[in-house]
């Protein structure tokens, strides 16, 4: 029970958080100018980090319901109706964090990922970033180094370069939750 809370309050702080990059990059909150990319970079990468050690710090807790799926199927076995409710949680989570965003956020910075491409590229091009993103995290757990610090730092980096590559077709989200809550609203 505690894991499925877990999972619904950081599914609200990651779609908050996201939203967060967005005002701080696009508004130039910073007064940065052409910086803002440099911006997003660190401040999606010290995200990613925050919300790992979250995840460490709740034995599991997470955003992404593909992670969920994942582990239940790789070395943490989970009874089909525990991964069911987390799923779940998460997506209700995501549905609050896009309500507070659509409440709290100026104009600009309410809505999700656009898809600039065809419904067919868009899904597939999105299935191969978030294949490739799960491949290389799935790796880097069972193969990759030991330390929390670089695993993070892999996983970290090789999502927001898949992201850099996709942002041309579908924004990218990487995050079936996220991305379909926005359009609920």
């Amino acid at each position: 029970m505690k894991l499925v809370v877990a999972d619904f309050v950081v599914s609200i702080l990651w779609v908050v958080a996201g939203a967060l990059v967005r005002v701080v990059t696009q508004f130039d909150v910073l007064q940065l100018k052409r910086n803002g990319d440099l911006v997003k970079l660190a401040l999606t990468a010290a995200a990613m980090f925050m919300f790992t050690w979250i995840g460490k710090l709740t034995n599991g807790a997470t955003y992404n319901p593909i992670t969920v799926l994942l582990n239940s199927l790789g070395a943490k076995p989970l009874p089909f109706f525990t991964l069911a409710v987390r799923i779940l949680a998460q997506a209700l989570g995501s549905l609050v964090g896009v309500m507070c965003v659509n409440i709290l956020m100026p104009r600009g910075v309410q809505g999700g990922p656009l898809l600039k491409v065809g419904v067919k590229n868009g899904m597939i091009t999105e299935g191969i970033l978030t294949f490739t993103i799960v491949m290389v995290a799935l790796m880097v757990n069972t193969r990759g180094p030991k330390g929390f610090f670089l695993k993070t730092w892999i996983v970290t980096l090789s999502k927001l370069c898949l992201s850099i590559l996709g942002a041309d077709f579908t924004g990218p989200a990487m995050n079936p939750a996220t991305v379909s809550m926005f359009p609920i609203l």
